[in-house]
């Protein structure tokens, strides 16, 4: 990420209290991903252990405040802004993931399918876990990446990252953990594990032997041990599957169909050249900081709204005649008959959501280092209005026919179609998956070329397919189309 020109520093926080202490924590974490103040892989790995240590606390706090306001009948406003800080601490755990991963794409999203995980308690698994992954990263096995202090990382447990001269290489393990109780013969507290670390590779029936590991952890300066538990062995099945699928759309060819769960799916390949608009959106926050507010259209179809108040936004702060002057006067609103205005807004920072956020963590934005703490004080707003009759029309210049989201559904609901001839007849098949590329756009400041770049690339992907689609579906006669 380019340096930015720094900007004045604000000290006003939307937050308060423990809040706004547990949020300086996070922020002081983020200042040092953003300058990537590491000197060794060493300061990366206690990095990461802090984040861990901090996303506890947060959660512990939660715990506290909701007993609170269950005895105290007390309305839960601390309790709505330690959650955001929670969801703060979890996006820059993904901001590490997608530094450390390259933003390989192909490698995170993947192991994003599946329900959103807890944050991870100090207990003899966690323990176990930390204790292995330092074993096999001093012994040649990579960076260990734990999976806990992410939200965009739901399979596995922790991925092994290594360098093979340019190359990264990445293998991502499920870990199971035995407590046998404290060394012998060691008066400090040691606790013993035995530790089975298990890595599955795509294409390959079954698992690669485990690795049984016999690791001490120094628990002098922890509580007393908890009981033992053991995992489910269902639920260890259920991960186990989950890593397998992870791993074949990992490695699964572009431009072929895989089988995952018995379901075909199509590995599609798309490139794009087309730039990120960083610099219009620099351009807005700085001038935001100085006014208030700042605007920035982009394409005849989106417009980026910047809010900015050193003391925290609040929604009675916000110039809204101002945004909604600047929208007339942007040129992504249409005119005339046949026009298909319908106006969506996104903003950043988001609500903490269910699903992964399969695009850019903000951390990672490239703005001034001052306006991501703007952010996450609650002083600096960023809205995405997008129209999405502009993006259909876009797109469809390339003959692929768009479904518009009916009210106020949001932009990444659209459906992308488009017909395709074989010499058994014609068909017109959805085009899938599109809807974490719309978000790219939306939250990575893309343009619309570049979303037309991704739907030109996958189209291409369904025609040197397609025969073999036809073939799939005349045999199992349900006429399904694959997925992708």
């Amino acid at each position: 990420m380019p340096p930015s020109e720094p900007l004045p520093k604000a000290r006003g926080s939307l937050y308060e209290g423990e809040c706004l202490s547990l949020l300086h924590k996070v922020e002081n974490l983020a200042l040092r991903l953003i300058r990537f103040d590491f000197s060794n892989s060493a300061d990366i790995w206690a990095f990461q252990l802090e984040l861990m240590s901090v996303q506890r606390l947060i959660q512990q706090e939660i715990t506290d405040e909701k007993g609170r306001v269950r005895r105290e009948k007390k309305k839960p406003e601390a309790l709505q802004s330690l959650q955001l800080v929670r969801w703060h601490a979890r996006r820059l755990g993904d901001a590490l993931a997608w530094a450390l991963l390259g933003a390989d794409r192909s490698i995170i999203y993947p192991l994003g399918e599946n329900s959103p995980v807890s944050i991870s308690q100090e207990d003899h698994g966690s323990r176990g876990l930390v204790a292995a992954s330092e074993y096999l990263a001093s012994q040649g096995w990579g960076f260990p990446l734990l999976h806990d202090v992410t939200d965009c990382l739901r399979i596995g447990d922790v991925s092994f990252i290594r360098f093979d001269g340019s190359h990264r290489k990445v293998r991502t393990a499920e870990a199971k953990t035995r407590y046998l109780g404290a060394a012998p013969d060691h008066s400090d507290g040691s606790q013993r594990y035995d530790v089975s670390i298990s890595f599955l590779e795509a294409g390959v029936a079954g698992k690669e032997p485990d690795l049984q590991l016999n690791v001490e952890v120094d628990r002098s300066s922890q509580s007393s041990p908890e009981p033992a538990t053991r995992r489910d062995d269902r639920r260890i099945g259920r991960q186990t599957g989950r890593m397998r699928n992870a791993l074949i759309r990992q490695n699964a060819m572009p431009n072929t169909l895989y089988e995952v769960d018995g379901k075909k799916s199509l590995s599609a390949h798309a490139e794009s050249l087309a730039h990120s608009q960083w610099p219009k959106l620099k351009k807005a926050v700085k001038e935001a900081r100085k006014s208030g507010y700042a605007s920035a259209s982009i394409d005849g179809a989106f417009m980026y709204a910047c809010y900015y108040n050193p003391d925290g936004i609040a929604p009675e702060t916000m110039d809204k005649n101002a945004m909604i002057s600047d929208v007339k006067n942007s040129g992504i609103l249409s005119e005339g008959p046949g026009s298909r205005n319908s106006l969506t807004i996104s903003s950043v920072p988001l609500e903490p959501r269910r699903d992964t956020q399969q695009y850019l963590p903000f951390y990672l934005y490239s703005i001034p280092e001052e306006a991501i703490s703007d952010i996450l004080h609650g002083r600096l707003m960023i809205l995405i209005l997008a129209n999405a009759g502009a993006v259909a029309a876009a797109i469809e210049q390339d003959g692929i026919e768009v479904e518009i989201p009916p009210g106020n559904a949001p932009l990444y609901s659209m459906k992308f179609h488009s017909r395709f001839d074989s010499g058994s007849g014609g068909y017109r098949i959805e085009l899938r998956g599109m809807g974490m590329h719309v978000c790219e756009c939306i939250y990575e400041f893309r343009s619309v070329e570049y979303l037309r770049d991704v739907v030109r690339g996958i189209k291409r992907s369904v025609e040197l397919t397609l025969p073999e689609m036809i073939d799939l579906n005349r045999s199992n006669g349900t006429g399904d189309k694959p997925s992708h």
